[in-house]
C-alpha cells in the first residue's frame, strides 16, 4: 500500500497597501479651459494629479479651487456669531446680496490640527470709511487679546490674503446704519494655499486650496499638484474661480488608473517648465521673444518720431 500523500495547502498573505501618494499611470478625467466655472470633479482613486500649462501669449487670472476627500464638501458659513469653524478648509461670506445695516458678524477660523491658517478674500466691497472687515490673529479661540489686526474698508480689485502663524483667525464684519454694499466672500485653509510647483510633492492634508497664484499667470507656466487626503478613497475638487485662455491654457485633472485615457502630450521628467517652454519654439526663437523684439522696435520707432524717450519698466507679455 503506497504511503498516503498530503496536498500542500496554499499560503495566504495579506497584501501590502499601496502608497496612496504615488501612481505609475494616470488617466485624464477632464481638460479644463476658458472662463466657465467647472463643475466639481471627483476621483475614485488616489492620488489626484492636476497640471496647469499656459502657452506663449494671452494671460488670464487662472484658477482657485478647494479640495477634500471624496464625499466631503467644504462648508460655506454665512453671517454668524456661533462656534469656531474646525474644518480644515471652507468658505465664509456675509451672505447673498447686500449686507444688513448695523451688521455685526463674526467667524472664528480654527482648523483642527493646523499650526497656521490662511484666508483669501475672493471679493470684498464695503462702504468705505464706515463699514469694516477686520481680521485678527489670535492665540486661541477666545481671542481676548489679538496679536495683530488688519482692517479693510471700501472696494478691492485685488482682495487681500491674510495668514496667522498661530492657527487662529477671527474675521468680523461691522456696518453702520445706512448705505449697504455687497460685502465679501472668502476661502480659508489650515496651513497655506498650495501654489504653483514645477514638481509638486504629494500632500495628504484632509482639505485645502490650490491656485496658480495671484494676478495673471505667466506665459509658459507649468504647475503640478498631487493630492492624496489621508484615509480617503478619492479626491473632490470644487472650483471657486476659473479663467484661462480658451483652447490654449489648460488645467488637466487626472486620477490614478490604467493610463488608457492619457492627457495631452506635454514634456515630463526633470525641468518640466523648461521642456514645456521649448514646445513653443518657432524658427529658432520662441514666440514670446519675437513679440518682445517687435514691441521694442515699435517703442524705438515711436521715440524717434515723437522725441520722447520711453520710461524703463517691465513690459507685460499679453500679446
Amino acid at each position: 500500500t503506497p504511503p498516503p500523500t498530503t496536498t500542500p495547502q496554499p499560503t495566504t498573505t495579506t497584501p501590502t497597501p499601496s502608497d496612496p501618494t504615488s501612481c505609475d499611470q494616470y488617466s485624464l478625467l477632464s481638460s479644463l479651459h476658458g472662463s466657465d466655472l467647472p463643475s466639481p470633479i471627483t476621483t475614485t482613486t488616489l492620488p489626484l494629479k492636476a497640471t496647469f500649462t499656459s502657452d506663449s501669449s494671452v494671460r488670464r487670472q487662472g484658477f482657485l479651487a478647494l479640495f477634500s476627500a471624496s464625499g466631503v464638501s467644504p462648508a460655506t458659513t454665512a453671517c454668524t456669531n456661533g462656534g469656531s469653524l474646525k474644518a480644515y478648509a471652507g468658505s465664509i461670506t456675509d451672505g447673498e446680496g447686500k449686507y444688513d445695516n448695523d451688521a455685526n458678524c463674526r467667524w472664528m477660523l480654527a482648523p483642527e490640527g493646523a499650526s497656521s491658517v490662511t484666508i483669501k478674500f475672493t471679493s470684498l466691497v464695503t462702504e468705505g470709511g464706515w463699514d469694516f472687515v477686520t481680521v485678527d490673529s489670535c492665540t486661541d479661540e477666545d481671542c481676548a487679546s489679538p496679536l495683530s489686526t488688519e482692517t479693510f474698508s471700501g472696494s478691492y480689485s485685488s482682495p487681500p490674503t491674510v495668514t496667522s502663524n498661530t492657527g487662529f483667525l477671527r474675521v468680523t464684519l461691522t456696518s453702520d446704519g445706512s448705505v449697504r454694499r455687497e460685502g465679501f466672500t472668502a476661502v480659508y485653509t489650515g496651513g497655506s494655499i498650495l501654489g504653483c510647483e514645477e514638481e509638486a510633492e504629494p500632500t495628504q492634508q484632509p482639505m485645502g486650496i490650490i491656485s496658480d497664484g495671484d494676478g495673471r499667470y505667466p506665459n509658459f507656466e507649468y504647475c503640478e499638484w498631487v493630492l492624496a487626503p489621508a484615509d480617503a478613497s478619492g479626491v473632490r475638487v470644487e472650483f471657486v474661480e476659473f479663467n484661462t485662455e480658451k483652447n490654449f491654457d489648460f488645467l488637466d485633472v487626472e486620477q490614478c488608473a490604467d493610463g488608457t485615457n492619457a492627457r495631452r502630450s506635454h514634456p515630463g521628467g526633470d525641468h518640466r517648465r523648461d521642456a514645456h517652454r521649448a514646445v513653443a519654439v518657432k524658427g529658432g526663437d520662441t514666440v514670446v521673444e519675437e513679440a518682445v523684439e517687435e514691441a521694442e522696435a515699435l517703442v524705438k520707432r515711436l521715440s524717434v518720431e515723437t522725441g520722447v524717450m520711453p520710461v524703463a519698466h517691465e513690459m507685460p507679455l499679453d500679446v
